[in-house]
């Protein structure tokens, strides 16, 4: 990677490609074939809110000597939990952690402590504001985080991916809630929307001086192009 390029990473599934520039790539445990062949630096996601077998994804780190963890914070109640884990792989794994945009004074005192025992970066839970972004860079530095701080963009293409946001607390902008509505019942219609929508985010983010971009619901090829086509555009 370019010393003046964007630090770009995301979440692959069995169905997506790697998007160009991707310097970073995570996978769930059952997943970890996606990312066994790839070139960028892999790691695996671990859950920190009581869900999945961690003890079959470490064990499926050493055996496939995955050297970073994708520590998953869905909600601050997941802080405690996620310092257990990092207590018990010290030394053993690189950690980047997901985490929610908190931004209560115990919130943000719980995510520093993260970063001063073994969280080496950061990246949001997805965002659908560009300032709600910022907001939260500058809450994390006010706190005394250090650790850099990726933005979480999601390729929102369904209805239900939104009622999950929404049911975890997301607030989505009225602008993705109205094509929401427009186009529930035109599948093809509201995934091109959405993928409309991401792209003029990370526009908005990389013109705005952002440098670390997280990309989620790259779920297929043919959205894969899609961003591709904006990603590699923006790269050259």
């Amino acid at each position: 990677m370019k010393s003046n390029e964007p630090f770009l990473s995301m979440e692959l599934s069995e169905h997506s490609a790697l998007l160009p520039g991707i310097s970073l790539a995570s996978a769930l445990p059952e997943n970890i074939g996606s990312i066994s062949d790839i070139t960028c630096r892999t790691e695996v996601i671990i859950s920190a809110d009581g869900t999945g077998n961690n003890a079959n994804a470490l064990s499926l780190c050493r055996k496939n000597s995955v050297e970073t963890l994708y520590l998953r914070v869905e909600s601050s109640s997941g802080f405690a939990a996620a310092e257990r884990i990092l207590a018990g792989v010290s030394g053993e794994f690189r950690v980047i952690a997901e985490v929610p945009a908190v931004s209560r004074i115990s919130e943000l005192h719980s995510l520093r402590a993260l970063t001063e025992n073994g969280v080496e970066a950061l990246i949001t839970r997805p965002l659908f504001s560009c300032e709600e972004y910022h907001d939260f860079v500058e809450r994390a530095a006010l706190a005394g985080i250090t650790a850099p701080i990726s933005a979480g963009v999601m390729v929102l293409t369904d209805e239900a991916q939104a009622e999950r946001l929404i049911n975890a607390g997301a607030a989505l902008p009225e602008k993705l809630l109205r094509f929401i509505v427009k186009y529930r019942t035109s599948p093809e219609a509201l995934r091109d929307a959405g993928i409309a929508f991401a792209n003029e985010q990370i526009v908005t983010l990389l013109s705005g001086g952002v440098d670390r971009i997280h990309f989620y619901g790259v779920d297929s090829d043919y959205i894969a192009g899609k961003i591709s086509s904006l990603v590699s555009g923006i790269l050259v």
